[in-house]
């Protein structure tokens, strides 16, 4: 059909492609020190700070490529976003509940950008389009030149890899003997891909061990928040040029479909949920509840002073 202005050519590109992609890229890399140090002075932590700006540049990321809305000064974007989240004390509790032990000050998007850049790239790829991108399960098949069926077995292998990995990444003291043994295999015990005489095993260690129930503790609750972390993970990977494999992908998929952000105390894995998790799976079903409300109220209360704390500061923007 000839070209005419009542049958224009028809365009597989998306409203907005690689272009905005990379001038997101850009300006988040020359951002990212400055929205850190006013982060941290918020909050008094590196580590929180990170993921914070992490969790707020992935949100302009959707807005900026989704092309729900056009963006000019991606720098003042990122600001206001890191200004709300400090505001509102969402300092994604990505980093752990307080009072579990050193590895919550860590700056978990970081961690799983690290563990992200050490897997197949086929399998970041499949993570990429549908949790950045948006794409159904066929949609992102047919990208990576396959079937809905097997982008579904890809997606589910690198799901599992990419938390268990998570896991395994965690800071930790490295204790030797039985403990150490024990704790290395707690992600396969909290995924559930361990053996019946393996979880028996953990069970009675931790019956006995305070270190290792509350490293379990901690794991369990990490593993409930990951989902928060993938999209600025891989988002972070892309801005830095670290994972080159995903430039042909940003921007290509329609991510008006992604659901917010789930809330940094992780929405759907409650305090509670957790610690009653953690005793099924540790000591099976039928263990006697008393207590749990309270291990639950000690162990995972989050940071009661900096909820209150005020803003009495704002970062700038910086157009250079």
């Amino acid at each position: 059909m000839p070209e005419t202005p009542e049958n224009p050519p028809v365009s597989s590109a998306p409203p907005s492609g690689p272009t905005d992609a990379e001038r997101f890229a850009r300006v988040y890399r020359e951002e990212e020190p400055r929205l850190v140090a006013y982060a941290r002075s918020r909050s008094g932590h590196g580590w929180s700070a990170e993921d914070l700006v992490a969790d707020a540049a992935f949100r302009v990321w959707r807005k900026v490529v989704a092309g729900r809305e056009h963006v000019d000064d991606i720098a003042s974007e990122l600001a206001a976003g890191v200004r709300n989240l400090v505001a509102g004390l969402a300092l994604t509790a990505v980093a752990g509940p307080a009072g579990l032990g050193p590895g919550t000050r860590t700056a978990q998007v970081g961690l799983l950008a690290k563990v992200l850049r050490e897997m197949p790239e086929r399998q970041v790829k499949a993570v990429w389009l549908i949790e950045v991108e948006g794409l159904p399960l066929a949609a992102a098949g047919s990208r990576l030149g396959t079937h809905r069926n097997a982008a579904a077995v890809l997606m589910h292998r690198a799901r599992e890899n990419m938390r268990q990995a998570f896991l395994r990444a965690q800071p930790d003291d490295a204790p030797d003997g039985a403990c150490g043994r024990h704790r290395a295999h707690m992600p396969a015990h909290i995924r559930g891909t361990d053996t019946v005489e393996a979880a028996r095993e953990l069970r009675d260690h931790i019956e006995d061990c305070g270190g290792c129930r509350s490293r379990l503790a901690r794991l369990v609750a990490l593993d409930g928040r990951l989902a928060a972390l993938v999209g600025p993970a891989l988002v972070t990977l892309f801005a830095h040029g670290q994972a080159p494999h995903l430039a042909a992908l940003a921007g290509t998929g329609s991510t008006a479909a992604v659901p917010e952000p789930a809330a940094p105390d992780g929405g759907s894995v409650t305090p509670f949920r957790l610690v009653r998790r953690l005793a099924d799976r540790a000591f099976g079903p039928h263990t006697a509840l008393v207590g749990v409300a309270l291990v639950a109220s000690a162990s995972f209360a989050g940071p009661g002073d900096e909820r209150n704390a005020p803003d009495t500061g704002r970062p700038g923007t910086h157009h250079g």
